[in-house]
Order: structure tokens, then sequence, then C-alpha cells
């Protein structure tokens, strides 16, 4: 689901329908103790995606005066895995810790009797799905950069023992809509990796899920599988799976995960299809980390 911003064309008009679901409550509480704006501070303008959690709409902050992405999540939706141990939302504690500039920046947390209101920067250019179901498929030079941002993110992420779990072109946020800068978003399935390193559960897309992730315990590595089958994605334009069905795809993953052909990308440079097939390789113990992906030959030429 992406927090992006529409056309200005009669946005406050379609915003009248949405402000209701701002006040229907007087409990209203700030997790984030750094703010302490209240639900009344924020004029819905438009509502602009939903999914089986959540909703979003693009707000005006009174204060500030500035547009603010606001994911209305249903409380009654939610499990014990999308909890911190303090009460606290995952999502939220775990964007509140960071502080980059390719990850969507939080401002904070409301909440009332039946929902919490995430509060994020607004990215104006859509998600980077969108942009590629508008092209069908990026040139080597784009995907170069765009892979560099995200490892960027990820690297930083990993470096403070998080997983993201959810990598994919949803995800992603475009900063507008002339470039390709990015940002990375949607920490609901994220979580913080236990002492020893690992930790479980069943999180994330089907077409992006690592086998190890099938298989019970794993660690920051399945974020790297991701952004593997990402890169394909947007070299080609193609799935990974031919199924679109889910229980078949987690069937494909965990019995035949996807794997380079090189019939099948014989088109790439030798240097991007090394790196996909580093990301990819199957046993997490070699696949390659973010760290090191920065340091892959391939990502190095993009400053050049």
């Amino acid at each position: 689901m992406g927090c992006t911003l529409p056309k200005c064309t009669g946005i406050q008009e379609k915003g009248k329908k949405y402000q209701k679901k701002l006040h229907h409550s007087k409990s209203q509480i700030s997790l984030n103790e750094t703010c302490s704006s209240q639900l009344a501070d924020y004029i819905s303008v438009e509502g602009i995606g939903t999914g089986a959690y959540s909703e979003v709409l693009v707000c005006k902050h009174s204060g500030s005066k500035s547009f603010r992405a606001m994911k209305i999540i249903k409380k009654y939706k939610l499990h014990k895995q999308h909890f911190h141990k303090s009460g606290d939302l995952i999502e939220s504690n775990i964007l509140d810790k960071l502080d980059h500039k390719h990850i969507l920046k939080y401002y904070e947390t409301i909440e009332d009797n039946s929902y919490y209101y995430l509060i994020t920067e607004l990215c104006k250019g859509g998600t980077l799905y969108a942009r590629l179901k508008g092209k069908k498929q990026f040139p080597e030079k784009i995907c170069l950069y765009i892979m560099y941002q995200i490892l960027l993110a990820i690297e930083y992420l990993h470096s403070k023992s998080i997983i993201h779990r959810d990598i994919k072109p949803e995800n992603i946020f475009m900063v507008d809509s002339e470039s390709y800068d990015l940002k990375l978003a949607d920490f609901g399935n994220s979580c913080m990796l236990s002492k020893s390193g690992h930790t479980s559960g069943c999180f994330g897309s089907a077409y992006y899920l690592a086998p190890e992730v099938l298989k019970g315990i794993y660690n920051c590595k399945v974020d790297i599988w991701s952004c593997g089958i990402l890169l394909y994605a947007l070299l080609t334009g193609k799935a990974p799976y031919k199924t679109k069905d889910k229980i078949q795809i987690k069937k494909c993953v965990l019995e035949s995960p996807f794997q380079i052909e090189d019939a099948k990308v014989s088109m790439l440079s030798e240097d991007v299809q090394d790196l996909m097939k580093k990301m990819l390789s199957i046993d997490p113990k070699k696949r390659i980390s973010a760290k090191n992906a920065l340091e892959h030959p391939w990502i190095k030429a993009v400053n050049k």
C-alpha cells in the first residue's frame, strides 16, 4: 500500500468524506513522546489506498501546514506479532528508531479505541510497483540506481539488527514523479533480531519469500533474497514463478526456489548476473550480505 500524493484536482472536495474518520473518538494518545499532536490536528484530504489491515489518507497537519500520510490501522485485525513487548505497534516502534535518507520518515502514532493512526512523510511519486507497471521493465542503469538506494537502506537496517521482511515494489515509494529517488516503507512485517541473530515466522509476500522463511529459522539474509527477486523483476519485467496462486508459489519457493538461468538473462551484463546469483544463493550462509553487495562491482559503478 502506498502513501503517495494524488493529483490536486478536486482534492478538498474528495477529502470531505474521509474527515469523519478522524473524529469518531475522544480517546487520542500520541505514542511518540517527541510529538504531541492530536487527531484533530490532522485534516484529511483524500483516501489513497486500502488493504486488509488498513487504509491510507493524505492529511494536512494544521501545526506545520505540511501534507503527510496517515495509515489508519484497524485494531481488531492485528495479532500478537504486530506488537512490541512494550505494547506499542512493532511498526511504530521500529520506525521511531530509524533515521535514514532512503527510509520513510516517521512522525508519530495516535491511538483511539478502534484504530492506530500512523503518520509518516508523504512521497509524491507513487510506488515503485506503479512505476514498473507503467514502464514494464527498466534499463540496467536505472535498476542500478534503484538497487543502490535499497541496499543502503537495508544495510542500515541490518546494522541495527532489524529485518524488513517485506521487500517488494509496493513497499518502495518514489520521492517524486521525475526522478528515481526512493524511500523504503511499510515496516508492518519487520522485526528485531534476537540475541542469537535469528527469528522465525512466515511474513512477506509469496513471490519474494526466501526458502528458509518457510522452513522455520532465518536471519537478515531473507531481505537479500527479496532484493534478488526484486532486481530480476525490475530488469526483466517478469515474475519469478509462473503461477499466481499463493499456495503454489510457496510450494515452488520451498521445493524449487527461483534461480537465475543464463539463457534468460543473457542480454544483461555479467556483473549484474553475478550479483543476482549471489543474492539468490539458496544457502543463506553463502548469500551475499547487504554490506558486501554495496561493494560489488556492479553496485560500485553507480557513481561512474
